[in-house]
């Protein structure tokens, strides 16, 4: 018996995980979704975040990945919802009901701006390379126009996602030089390899490793 109750267990803990999140996220969620509708008056940017419908991160808040883009072209152009014209969509930004929110705007008559910054690939993503791309995929297809960040994130774009013939430019991603900039330092005699980016994926520092193994 005692062997029965810790087999079932687990199954009786995925459904109250379930149950939660149907009545505390799906529910709340399609709610706030139904409330999407076009604005007629001027330029109103809704910002598809993590937390839909909250606005993005401010500085001082903590964001990370494709949400840092969204900070301060919020302070530009503050975060329309329910009502808005246009949506501003990171690939890389995603949300559990993500699907549900593009088609509700889409429908509702919003465009779409979508900022592309690359394509999954087997070294980072594994087995869920294919899932992830169909996903980005099925963002830029809806796309007005497209923002990509380089000509490598366009390159892989085409190479990989077909995108549609819409208008497009590569921006770069910006730094802001009031905050970040070079300092008049002595350059270092000895060998110094420099990792950008954060290393939350293990093979980019092992990567690293081999590289200065090599040299």
């Amino acid at each position: 018996t005692a062997y029965k109750t810790d087999y079932r267990f687990p199954g009786i803990f995925r459904a109250v995980i379930r149950l939660r999140d149907f009545f505390l996220i799906r529910i709340p969620g399609r709610l706030n979704i139904l409330r999407i509708r076009k604005s007629d008056s001027g330029i109103s940017v809704f910002y598809l975040t993590t937390n839909f419908p909250n606005r993005p991160a401010r500085r001082g808040e903590h964001a990370h990945g494709g949400s840092v883009k969204l900070t301060y072209l919020a302070e530009e152009f503050p975060h329309a919802f329910p009502a808005a014209n246009l949506a501003y969509i990171v690939t890389s930004v995603g949300h559990s009901m993500q699907h549900e929110i593009l088609e509700r705007a889409k429908r509702n008559g919003l465009k779409f701006v979508i900022n592309h910054d690359g394509v999954a690939f087997p070294a980072w993503a594994g087995d869920q390379t294919i899932e992830f791309n169909r996903i980005s995929k099925n963002i830029l297809d809806q796309a007005d126009f497209i923002i990509y960040q380089s000509r490598f994130s366009k390159l892989s774009a085409d190479l990989y996602l077909s995108p549609p013939s819409v208008p497009q430019e590569i921006i770069y991603n910006p730094v802001d030089l009031r905050h970040f900039s070079p300092q008049m330092i002595t350059k270092p005699k000895e060998l110094t390899l420099l990792l950008g980016g954060n290393q939350y994926e293990k093979y980019r520092l092992q990567l690293a490793l081999k590289t200065l193994h090599s040299l």
